[in-house]
């Protein structure tokens, strides 16, 4: 059986399964536990060493975007489950897969764009300033197209209070805004007159790229079946022979790949968490490393099988793998 169609299957639903019913434990523990040095705790002491009077809006400020990583870790976990679910069902699905794939995987490129172990602290809370700001700025676009056809005053000037209030909160921490003069909206955020400065919007093609350099062109791949691009539906293969029909064919190694790269934008929150709290390995990490590593072998075992079954002349195959 792990050497077919149903073992690749099979393998990514065992290694999904494990992941969701362990992920809340493992990633509690780490949001909890702290080496005393570690990043966090330089980010701390970072804030700590300020101006006497930017210490308290730099301490809410770093509560905010730690509050919205955290949100964005649910959002990513909830991808995981989703997935989990929808390939533990009794029907599989045929592309439904990648959107939760893409959700999954650009919430863990913009963690760990917080998380980076390449940037200071003085970057890390730029860089979640000018998310919560780019948030801010979206929502209030997103109230000014909806107020167009719906009454929703209140909710406008909700957002609008909230981008104020995070506005005035920089000021008050040294973070300046850097406005486009084209559109006179915010496009990036710096230290007082001369420091560090970020986008408000980082490239998030880039940022998956950068940080699944294992997962060659993974943004592409998995961006074309989230927004129905056609040569990513294989419609040669879901249509019937005369095309008069839907013929649902679920791909095994399309189902496989999904799950590898869900564990692999899982793993790497794990291990932005670990390091960003002062541990170098923790065993779950390893531990989802090691499913992803059994879906992979499952493939290669299909991939293997389909070379090496006679084709009836004494060579490679010439047909597809088996299915059961």
């Amino acid at each position: 059986m792990t050497h077919t169609r149903g073992g690749v299957v099979a393998a990514a639903r065992a290694a999904l399964l494990d992941e969701t019913r362990e992920f809340n434990s493992a990633l509690n523990e780490l949001l909890e536990k702290h080496i005393p040095s570690c990043p966090y705790a330089d980010d701390l002491a970072f804030i700590s060493q300020q101006p006497a009077h930017r210490r308290e809006p730099l301490t809410n400020l770093f509560r905010h975007v730690s509050l919205a990583g955290h949100s964005i870790t649910m959002n990513i976990a909830d991808h995981l489950r989703a997935l989990t679910n929808l390939l533990n069902a009794d029907e599989l699905p045929v592309t439904a897969h990648w959107p939760l794939v893409r959700g999954a995987l650009e919430g863990a490129a913009r963690l760990r764009h917080l998380l980076d172990e390449r940037a200071d602290s003085a970057t890390r809370l730029l860089r979640g300033a000018a998310m919560l700001t780019h948030s801010a700025d979206e929502k209030l676009v997103l109230m000014d197209d909806v107020i167009q056809q719906l009454p929703v005053q209140a909710g406008r000037k909700a957002a609008l209070q909230f981008q104020q209030d995070l506005a005035n909160l920089l000021k008050q921490s040294g973070i300046r805004p850097v406005v486009n003069p084209n559109n006179g909206r915010v496009s990036g955020l710096k230290w007082g007159e001369n420091g560090k400065v970020t986008t408000t919007g980082p490239n998030v093609m880039q940022l998956i790229n950068e940080r699944f350099t294992n997962h060659p062109a993974v943004y592409r791949f998995t961006s074309a079946p989230t927004h129905s691009v056609a040569w990513s539906l294989r419609d040669d293969a879901l249509m019937s022979a005369d095309g008069s029909r839907m013929a649902w064919r679920p791909d095994a190694m399309s189902l496989g790949s999904a799950a590898t790269t869900a564990l692999t934008a899982w793993e790497a929150v794990l291990a932005g968490y670990a390091w960003y709290h002062g541990h170098a390995e923790i065993p779950a990490t390893q531990a989802t490393r090691d499913r992803r590593q059994q879906v992979e072998k499952a493939m290669k075992r299909l991939v293997d099988n389909a070379l090496t079954v006679p084709d009836g002349r004494g060579g490679p195959a010439s047909r597809s793998p088996r299915t059961s």
